[in-house]
This record gives C-alpha cells, sequence and structure tokens, in this order.
C-alpha cells in the first residue's frame, strides 16, 4: 500500500491490475505493464485455488472476483482463471447466505503506523456477482443482497445527502460507499442488458410485486433461504394438513381415557398445529399482497383464542 515493507494487500493488487489493464492492452507490443498484469494475475489465481487466507473475507473474494473478469484479463484464458473466478463467485454466496455482508478490515501498515482500512463489503460483493451474468443474478442470495444495497441509499428529497449510499444501515454517506454502489448498478444494468432475458426479469418482477396468487409467494424464510409456495399448492396443503390435523385431534379426545391427559391434550395441540400452519400457507398465498406477518398474527389470535379453548374445555 505504501511501500515495500508493508505486507502484500489484496486491495492494492486487485486495484492495480484494473489500472494496469489498460495501459498493457494499449498496443499488441509487450511492456513493464503487461508483464505486471500477468505475474498480478498469477498470484491472485493461484493464491484462490490454493484457499489463501488473505482472499477469504468477502471483500477480497470480490475485489478478487471483479479482478477476474475484467475482459483484458480473461483474454488471457486458460481454465485456471475460469476455476478460480468460480471460487470466488461461489464464496461470496457462501459468505453471504451464513454470515452476512457486513464492513470488514484490512489492516494497512504505512511506514511505522499501523491503520485499519474498512471495506464496504456488501457493495464489493454485488458488484463482483453482477459479474456472473443470468447464473447468479437470479440467485435468492444476490437478489436480497441488491435489495440490502438499495436500502442503503438516501431517497428522502429534504436530506442533504440524497441519492448516497451508506457504508451500513447504521454508518454514514461517504463517497467511498456511493461510488462502489454506483459502480454495482451500472455493472448489474449492462449484465441484465447484454446477457439476461427480459422476459425473465418482467417474470421476476411479477412474482416479486405478488401479481397474481398463481405466482410464487415467499412463505416463510429462515437463514436467508425462503419457502415458496403459490396459492394451488398451498391449497393442496390445506387440503392435505386440515383434515389430517383434525383427524389427530378428533382421535386424540376420542381416544383420551387410553392416552391419558398429557398423551391426549399433546395429540391436539400437534393436530392443531396442523390445521395452523396449513391455514397460514394457504391464506399467506391466497393472498399475497397482504403483510406475512398480519396473516401469522391472524392465524394465531385465532387458534390460541378459540380452538385451544375448545379443545381444552372438551378434554376437561
Amino acid at each position: 500500500m505504501s511501500s515495500r515493507s508493508g505486507a502484500i494487500s489484496v486491495t492494492a493488487t486487485t486495484e492495480a491490475l484494473r489500472a494496469l489493464v489498460g495501459v498493457a492492452s494499449s498496443n499488441g507490443t509487450p511492456n513493464a505493464a503487461a508483464e505486471a498484469v500477468a505475474r498480478g494475475t498469477n498470484f491472485v489465481v493461484s493464491a484462490l485455488l490454493e484457499d489463501d487466507v488473505r482472499f477469504r473475507p468477502l471483500y477480497a473474494s470480490s475485489q478478487a472476483a471483479i479482478a477476474l473478469s475484467l475482459p483484458e484479463i480473461t483474454a488471457f484464458g486458460g481454465k485456471r482463471i475460469e476455476r478460480a473466478r468460480e471460487l470466488a463467485w461461489n464464496n461470496i454466496l457462501h459468505t453471504i447466505r451464513h454470515t452476512g455482508a457486513r464492513v470488514e478490515e484490512e489492516i494497512v501498515r504505512r511506514g511505522d503506523v499501523t491503520d485499519a482500512w474498512r471495506h464496504v463489503s456488501l457493495h464489493w460483493a454485488v458488484t463482483a456477482l453482477a459479474y456472473a451474468g443470468g447464473r447468479v443474478v437470479f440467485d435468492p442470495i444476490f437478489r436480497k443482497a441488491l435489495k440490502d444495497l438499495l436500502d442503503l441509499q438516501d431517497t428522502a428529497p429534504t436530506l442533504t445527502t440524497r441519492g448516497g449510499f451508506r457504508t451500513s444501515t447504521e454508518g454514514f454517506v461517504t463517497t467511498y460507499a456511493t461510488t462502489q454502489a454506483v459502480e454495482a448498478l451500472a455493472q448489474l444494468r449492462q449484465t441484465l442488458n447484454e446477457r439476461v432475458n427480459p422476459a425473465k426479469v418482467f417474470d421476476l418482477i411479477c412474482r416479486d410485486e405478488g401479481a397474481s396468487p398463481a405466482d410464487p409467494q415467499d412463505v416463510l424464510s429462515a437463514g436467508g433461504r425462503s419457502m415458496v409456495m403459490n396459492s394451488y399448492a398451498g391449497a393442496g396443503m390445506f387440503a392435505i394438513g386440515g383434515p389430517a390435523g383434525l383427524t389427530i385431534a378428533i382421535t386424540s379426545v376420542a381416544f383420551a381415557d387410553h392416552l391419558g391427559d398429557i398423551g391426549s391434550r399433546a395429540l391436539v395441540v400437534w393436530g392443531t398445529l396442523f390445521i395452523a400452519i396449513s391455514t397460514y400457507v394457504y391464506v399467506t398465498t391466497r393472498f399475497p399482497t397482504v403483510p406475512k406477518s398480519r396473516i401469522g398474527t391472524a392465524v394465531f389470535a385465532a387458534f390460541t383464542a378459540v380452538v385451544l379453548p375448545i379443545v381444552t374445555f372438551l378434554l376437561s
């Protein structure tokens, strides 16, 4: 970053590659810039393939993937570059899915001073994944990361920072975060225009807006992964789960003497849980514009205020 006494920096290396590729490709004759790009690319590729710890952070994988996606560098060809880029993309998706994107620090040594450079990893990750094209941009993890990035922009007309992007949900608007976010959106727009079927984009928009109950809806989310169903699947689940839960509840009441109080009540609760879940799924998929939290609260309230007291009375 400052002198040869400092450690190798992923950021310095990848940014140097991006800066030098234009000079290296300005003419067809070999030059110092072309040799530097070749050596730097070999270092990045080898480090990714060998799982170098310096490339494990989200910002580092993102910066490496961006550098290896540049046309001037991909022109080198070879399976090693493709494999290293795939590893970087997979690491980005894995990290976002399991730990989320957060501001990360890179230790930098400037002479006798040791400093920490804070990276906006979410902005870098969206930029890197945008280079991957249709294979990645339709991944639910990427779509969630893009939504999170857009949420970081100040859009209120009264704000002096309107249009700027924050470093994080609790962070400040900075030129660093804003320029990186703009680069991510510019690359995404180019990718969508050149390599993505517009009809598929339109279909995703309709699904996200919940234009029709027949469109898939996110019923539940856990660990960054969504359970998706449409109204037909929800109706099918209600048709199966409702009678099944009712059968369990009625059977437990009928054989309460043989099962005992604890066993019969446990089975009744288990049966009503089937009914509650299937009801929630059906109503959620049938009315996609209604907030899921409101539906869940209504279903829970109905079964705790009506169904469970009746069951308790029958078993008392």
